[in-house]
């Protein structure tokens, strides 16, 4: 009987231990799932660049910006651009608006 308690204990114990190695490794497991598959796990921010010295604006060179919106039919969502096209000089920095109306009554 006391031998099968210690043996209970011994198989208990390396299970814990067991789980807790696995829960500690799963963090630079998941970060190699990502790098191999190309998943994006963990967000990234990206950084607004505002034209410098460098990069001028070239007054030359004109583009018409056209914006449209999208949604998925099955959410009650309305999104519209407040502008729906503008013309920028290449190298300009421009912010554009758009109106996300929630169109069911929740």
């Amino acid at each position: 009987m006391k031998r099968s308690k210690s043996r209970w204990i011994f198989i208990l114990s390396g299970t814990v231990v067991l789980m807790f190695g696995f829960g500690y490794a799963l963090v630079p497991l998941y970060d190699l799932f990502c790098e191999i598959t190309g998943v994006g796990g963990k967000p990234t921010v990206a950084v607004l660049q505002l034209p410098s010295d460098e990069n001028p604006i070239d007054y030359s060179k004109e583009v018409t910006v056209e914006f449209t919106a999208t949604g998925n039919n099955n959410i009650p969502w309305s999104i519209k651009p407040l502008v729906k096209k503008t013309k920028v000089h290449l190298g300009e920095v421009h912010v554009m608006n758009y109106v996300v109306s929630n169109t069911s009554r929740q």
